[in-house]
């Protein structure tokens, strides 16, 4: 099994995208100056307005790119809550999963039942350690739901000329951009610590295929550039408490987070 990884590195000031689409074309976020535009903090939380009442997303997820270099596939299976529950299982041809990922905010167990292995961290630092980048559970399902938690205020919405861009900040610290007087309004792309995605194609409300990247390191490489197509999505899914506990022969070898790291599980 192969797991894709990150997308490309982003440079502080400019970051580079590939729209979604029959006319698909790329572009990069302009670095010159921005018009503030109060409209368009409006039209982004209409654009999200049934967020609100999204709470859970399962759905099977094939990947495809490289992390560190290495070449990455698979497929997974994935359920997550907002309020911070994962599952993943990497899904094998025959048998048992590849491995196990449950686990609820900062707390996570990764199972490997080939090797009898296991990992406990927070989920973030396991999914680091797999993919190159560092997403908690309620990251990773506001980036692939393009829902970011509704209370997540808008701090300050731009307007770009050249070309015609639009930005919205969020209290957070995110970014999302769009093209505006495009309806309905679908994200191209955003920015949040740790990760950087683009949205090229949309099924209905929801993401359908994005590209991921890790923001780059003090090099100013990235780890990794994955491609993520969701399939079978189905949300406000009830998800017991059972899909993010994981039970654990007692006779298994523990890993360290920097040895699973090392052990290229999806290559």
């Amino acid at each position: 099994m192969r797991v894709s990884s990150l997308m490309a590195a982003v440079a502080a000031a400019t970051l580079a995208l590939t729209l979604a689409g029959c006319a698909a074309r790329s572009f990069v976020v302009p670095t010159g100056p921005a018009t503030v535009d109060t409209t368009l903090a409006q039209a982004y939380q209409a654009s999200i307005a049934s967020c609100g009442d999204l709470r859970s997303l399962t759905a099977e997820i094939a990947l495809a790119g490289r992390v560190d270099g290495r070449r990455v596939r698979g497929t997974l299976q994935v359920g997550l809550t907002r309020a911070g529950g994962v599952r993943i299982e990497a899904v094998a041809p025959f048998g048992a999963p590849i491995f196990t990922i449950a686990g609820r905010a900062d707390v996570g167990t990764l199972w490997l039942p080939r090797s009898q292995e296991v990992v406990r961290a927070a989920p973030a630092e396991i999914l680091e350690a797999l993919t190159g980048v560092s997403l908690p559970p309620s990251g990773l399902f506001e980036i692939v739901t393009a829902c970011p938690a509704p209370d997540d205020a808008v701090v300050k919405a731009e307007r770009f000329a050249k070309p015609e861009l639009a930005r919205v900040s969020l209290r957070t610290g995110t970014e999302v951009w769009w093209r505006p007087g495009v309806s309905p309004l679908r994200p191209l792309g955003g920015r949040r610590a740790g990760a950087v995605v683009e949205y090229r194609a949309f099924a209905g409300e929801r993401p359908q295929l994005l590209r991921l990247g890790a923001t780059p390191g003090a090099s100013g490489a990235s780890r990794a550039d994955l491609t993520l197509t969701l399939k079978q999505v189905e949300t406000n899914v009830a998800l017991g408490d059972d899909a993010f506990t994981l039970s654990v022969p007692a006779g298994a070898k523990g890993l360290t987070v920097g040895e699973l790291r090392q052990a290229g599980v999806l290559r």
